[in-house]
């Protein structure tokens, strides 16, 4: 009988970890004023919808004075919009439910983990 290797384990939960974050993002809108939801948010990447529809994404914003400033994401190019122009903040990221479900499926694999490495010091 085959037994997975912890190398064989690692690899099938970081497939299942990195499947699972994605699936289980979700966009959440800051109901804050948009100069709050910038502060609260200026380490991640934002998004800002723009009255005409269009979103801009921008990563690390800063209010400076009656402007958002950052960068574009994966990029260096700066970006700015009008505080007054942004009609919706959102903000992507892992689901309450999303984390429930990483947290348990990690538990899961590592305790398989740990029954693999004990049958296998058995023997």
């Amino acid at each position: 009988m085959h037994r997975p290797t912890s190398r064989t384990i690692s690899r099938t939960l970081a497939a299942f970890v990195s499947v699972a974050a994605t699936a289980c993002t979700q966009l959440t809108v800051q109901t804050r004023t948009v100069p709050q939801a910038v502060a609260d948010g200026s380490n991640a990447e934002l998004s800002f919808t723009m009255p005409d529809g269009r979103v801009v994404q921008i990563s690390r914003p800063q209010v400076v004075g009656d402007s958002i400033i950052g960068t574009a994401p994966g990029s260096t190019a700066r970006v700015a919009v009008s505080v007054s122009d942004v009609r919706m903040v959102s903000k992507q990221g892992i689901s309450t439910m999303g984390k429930i479900l990483i947290g348990s499926a990690l538990t899961i694999v590592i305790s398989i983990g740990l029954l693999f490495l004990a049958v296998g010091a058995l023997h």
